[in-house]
């Protein structure tokens, strides 16, 4: 699996670092994933066989009738067959209720059974129509995930490698929704893999890891923002530019981008989520990954100090090519960054993205900027003068011009480096 691999900049250190921390992986099996089309008056159940104790996760979406409701009922043999007959049955209370519209169930099977999910529209006149997702995870080594917990030791040793850090250990298991947390040991739940496997952005996974990673090393370093998600989200988009893993990164832009962001923004603020919305976070990553080198160096007076002393020597070498080669401009000084943040944001007015620019010199700024979308051969330039402050000015609307992803802004200003940015 390529998001198990080590990354790629630690491979050329040498002898791997002895460490005491623990990688655990519960082993995951998809049992039901389907859609069930539930008769009024009636009831659908799939079989659920269970050759040991195991953790059962359960989503369910359910449309129909005016409430959108369905009751679901997980219970074992005996009790099936006493429901089937229209007796009194017991049932599982943490894995049985009613669903109105989504509901979510995670309980323990304590032992082996033939377990059955019931899905009861007994008591309605009308169809219901029910998306069905029932996993069971297990502590009994799988192939599978024993290949994941491989990958990820071999990942946490080139960690060690690198890094100098107190250990903490691993958690791949299941947790009832699709998340990861940092306590400061990284637990990563088996749903979210699925979930990104679904999407066909696996690569997010090392995203999400590092993200993770972020929360703890920070922590653990007594380094502030260690609780910042957006820094978090900063300092996992390093490290998979350290470790050329750049694909990966845009992969896990690309999922934020498709999240719904209405619905987002309300559970944020009954939830107090503090991570930005989801398309922000796709903005960040992608302006994160244009930075490239300069990200790399500005993050080096952070990540240095906490290296091993083999890794502050390559390091200090490799950082060498971090560094724009210095040219003389017309007054003879050497070139560089031009001090602004640009960041493509939906157009008010127009479709596709407009330019967002802002100056964050003390100065006076006069850019040129040329758009172009070499696929059709299109190209328009135009001139802009930022004032020394802060307010951001919008570029494109004016020129006649609304970006679309692919197409590249570059911007030039006299005694600065040209800065090139592709759309995302």
């Amino acid at each position: 699996m390529r998001t198990l691999q080590r990354i790629a900049f630690v491979m050329a250190l040498l002898l791997a670092v002895p460490a005491n921390a623990e990688v655990f992986v519960e082993s995951t099996e998809r049992l039901v994933s389907e859609q069930i089309d539930v008769p009024p008056g009636g009831i659908v159940y799939r079989r659920l066989p269970l050759k040991s104790k195991a953790i059962i996760s359960a989503e369910i979406a359910t449309q129909g009738g005016l409430d959108n409701e369905i009751r679901v009922w997980f219970v074992d043999l005996p009790n099936f067959q006493l429901l089937q007959g229209g007796q009194k049955f017991a049932f599982v209370r943490k894995g049985s209720g009613t669903v109105s519209g989504q509901g979510q169930f995670t309980f323990t099977a304590a032992q082996a059974n033939v377990y059955y999910l019931v899905l009861d529209n007994r008591e309605s006149f009308t169809m219901r129509r029910t998306d069905v997702s029932v996993e069971k995870s297990t502590d009994e080594p799988t192939p599978e995930a024993e290949a994941v917990r491989a990958g990820f030791e071999e990942l946490y040793g080139g960690l060690k490698k690198v890094f100098v850090f107190e250990d903490f250990d691993i958690h791949i298991t299941s947790c009832g929704e699709a998340n990861a947390y940092s306590t400061p040991d990284v637990v990563l739940c088996a749903e979210l893999f699925s979930e990104l496997h679904e999407q066909g952005v696996p690569g997010a996974a090392l995203f999400v890891f590092f993200h993770e990673l972020g929360h703890s090393l920070l922590n653990l370093w007594a380094l502030p923002l260690h609780d910042n998600e957006d820094a978090a989200d900063e300092f996992a988009t390093v490290m998979m530019l350290l470790g050329d893993h750049e694909e990966e990164a845009l992969e896990a832009a690309a999922w934020w981008a498709e999240r719904a962001t209405q619905q987002e923004a309300i559970a944020k603020l009954w939830a107090d989520d503090r991570h930005s919305i989801s398309p922000q976070r796709a903005r960040n990553i992608v302006n994160w990954v244009n930075q490239g080198d300069a990200l790399k160096l500005r993050w080096m007076k952070f990540l240095s100090p906490n290296m091993t002393a083999t890794a502050q020597r390559e390091f200090a070498e490799e950082s060498k090519s971090w560094r724009p080669a210095p040219t003389a401009s017309k007054q003879g000084l050497a070139t560089r960054r031009i001090p602004i943040e640009v960041e493509f944001v939906p157009g008010s007015t127009i479709e596709g993205q407009v330019a967002r620019i802002i100056n964050t010199s003390g100065r006076r700024l006069s850019l040129k900027l040329v758009a172009e979308n070499s696929a059709l051969d299109q190209q328009v330039s135009g001139e802009l003068e930022l004032a020394p402050s802060r307010r951001p000015i919008e570029w494109g609307p004016d020129e006649g011009w609304h970006f679309v992803s692919g197409e590249t802004l570059t911007i030039e200003g006299e005694g600065f480096d040209a800065l090139k940015l592709t759309v995302p």
